[in-house]
């Protein structure tokens, strides 16, 4: 048991190098995964921050103008400049929930092209799989039934 063991860790043994290199070759890919989804959560935080700020500018921008309604006297260039604020975070949300949703897809298309091909792989490296014919093993009903009668003949 020993030897065995022994021949199988040895530095010449194929398999096991195969092994190795098929392992590392999936530890790259799903750090290479991890990455590309840690880049999807980041644009996501992004997004988020956005539209927080953008929530912050409505407030200040409902405020200015509330106080305008009522009759108090506002600065016309601090309400020009909230709206183009609030108009440039709009196209930053929209541009960056695109970027998000391409992403989500071609991480997914990504995901998938990786799946197969380790499924491919599996079943390169998988010993072929054999039929057994299990009436060999088992005997029918009939084969039962012809075994007790000729028991019972024989007492």
């Amino acid at each position: 048991m020993a030897g065995l063991f022994s021949d199988l860790l040895s530095s010449n043994n194929p398999k096991l190098d195969e092994f190795l290199a098929k392992t590392r070759d999936v530890a790259e890919a799903v750090g290479k995964k991890s990455a590309e989804h840690l880049d999807l959560s980041r644009k996501r935080i992004e997004l988020l921050d956005v539209k927080s700020k953008q929530s912050k500018l409505f407030e200040k921008f409902g405020k200015l103008q509330y106080s305008a309604f009522i009759g108090e006297t506002v600065d016309e260039e601090e309400l020009s400049q909230l709206a183009g604020k609030i108009s440039a975070n709009v196209e930053r949300i929209a541009a960056l929930s695109e970027e998000i949703e391409e992403a989500k897809a071609k991480f997914a298309e990504s995901v998938q092209r990786t799946k197969e091909a380790f499924q491919k792989e599996w079943e390169k490296a998988s010993p072929p799989k054999a039929e057994v014919d299990l009436t060999e093993f088992f005997e029918t009903e009939e084969d039962t039934l012809e075994s007790e009668e000729d028991t019972l003949k024989e007492d």
